[in-house]
This record gives C-alpha cells, sequence and structure tokens, in this order.
C-alpha cells in the first residue's frame, strides 16, 4: 500500500453499506481493511495493530488526509483513539442527514504531535 502524492487520501475502516462515492471528492478512497483481505476480530490486539500498521503503510498525513466516519461504532472508537493518541488533530468525514453530503470535522487529539 502507498500514498498518493497527488491527492489527499479518504481512509475507511471497511466497505460500508453507505454509499461513500461523494468522498472521492476529497480524496482517493482506500480501505485499511480490504474486502477481500483478512480481518482480525476487534476483540483482539491484533485488529488496533493491523489499523495502525494500515496507516502507516497508506503513510497517513493528518495535514491532508481524511478518515471517513461510518460504520460500527466499536470498530471506529479504536480508530478514533488511534489516531487521537497519535496526532494533535486530524480531518474527518462525516455524513450530514440533512445535507445529505459528507462534511469535515476536525478532531483534536491528546497528542504532542506538532503535525496537525
Amino acid at each position: 500500500m502507498s500514498s498518493n502524492t497527488d491527492q489527499a487520501q479518504v481512509l475507511a475502516l471497511e466497505i460500508s453499506k453507505y454509499d461513500l462515492s461523494s468522498c472521492n471528492s476529497f480524496g482517493f478512497l482506500q480501505f485499511i481493511f480490504p474486502p477481500d483481505g483478512p480481518k482480525p476480530s476487534v476483540w483482539t490486539r491484533e485488529y488496533r495493530l493491523e489499523i495502525e500498521r494500515a496507516l502507516e503503510d497508506y503513510e497517513f498525513d493528518p495535514a491532508i488526509d481524511y478518515i471517513v466516519l461510518v460504520g460500527q461504532m466499536l470498530p471506529l472508537a479504536i480508530l478514533v483513539n488511534i489516531l487521537s493518541t497519535k496526532y494533535r488533530a486530524f480531518k474527518a468525514l462525516v455524513f450530514n442527514a440533512n445535507s445529505r453530503e459528507y462534511e469535515t470535522v476536525l478532531l483534536t487529539g491528546v497528542s504532542n504531535d506538532t503535525r496537525s
């Protein structure tokens, strides 16, 4: 896995029952757990490690890349915990039911990392 340096990345945990195609307007959509790949149980330490490895492999840059907050709550909580511990701030996409569009939110973490 490698990042596309010409365009922001939009990372989603996995394929969703919701249409994520409009997320492409923010950057290149990629999946932390591809649909045809293995995925450890969310209850294991390996699940967290796989997310951390994927963020490194995709060279996630919190200043330009996005995370899509869609799916089940526990996996999303783990993802947000990882990012908020590692970075001072990062960008997320959330679906606005009123406008029927994804919107950007800036989430702040607890890290002393100087990258935003």
